[in-house]
């Protein structure tokens, strides 16, 4: 099954570059970063590298400057959207995720231009308290967890349903 994970609207570089440190760790195949905004993609590998981001048959980086190179990538790749989105759509805990998703996270503020996604499957986070939304690297990288422990499940790799399989720690109970 492949993965990707899309930013549209980031702001700080950072958060890019967290986010693509949280993808390479959870085996994402790509990261895409959607958007109009200049981007030097080598300044942002070099970068990432140095974070241990994997760009050697590990995490794939794309940079679609237009929502038709957007969908078009979509297509090409057969993926299936998934739209992070405050209060609309399934609640993350339970949401059941598709075959070859692309989760698609918008900045905390602009959020996604939901007029090109209306038909995307949806999902949300609870929030409990004043906040209503979260930082664009925090949200992507639990929208990316949540699926990690889906296919995990689906696929049987579940450390705790495999335990036998575990190496040993050296530690005595």
């Amino acid at each position: 099954m492949t993965k990707a994970i899309c930013l549209t609207g980031w702001k700080y570089t950072i958060n890019v570059i967290a986010t693509m440190r949280t993808a390479d760790g959870l085996g994402f195949n790509d990261f895409v970063i959607l958007g109009k905004k200049e981007l030097d993609i080598e300044w942002i590998k070099r970068v990432a590298k140095r974070t241990l981001v994997d760009f050697v048959g590990g995490l794939h980086l794309f940079y679609l400057p237009d929502i038709d190179s957007f969908f078009k990538f979509v297509e090409e790749k057969n993926y299936t959207p998934v739209v992070m989105e405050t209060n609309q759509g399934e609640n993350i805990d339970s949401f059941k995720w598709p075959l070859n998703p692309i989760i698609i996270i918008g900045h905390e503020v602009e959020g996604i231009p939901m007029q090109y996604f209306s038909g995307a499957q949806k999902i949300h986070m609870n929030m409990v308290r004043t906040a209503i939304s979260l930082n664009l690297a925090c949200a992507a990288s639990i929208a990316m967890y949540s699926f990690h422990l889906y296919e995990t499940k689906i696929e049987n790799k579940s450390p705790w349903i495999n335990v036998k399989d575990a190496p040993s720690t050296g530690m005595k109970a």
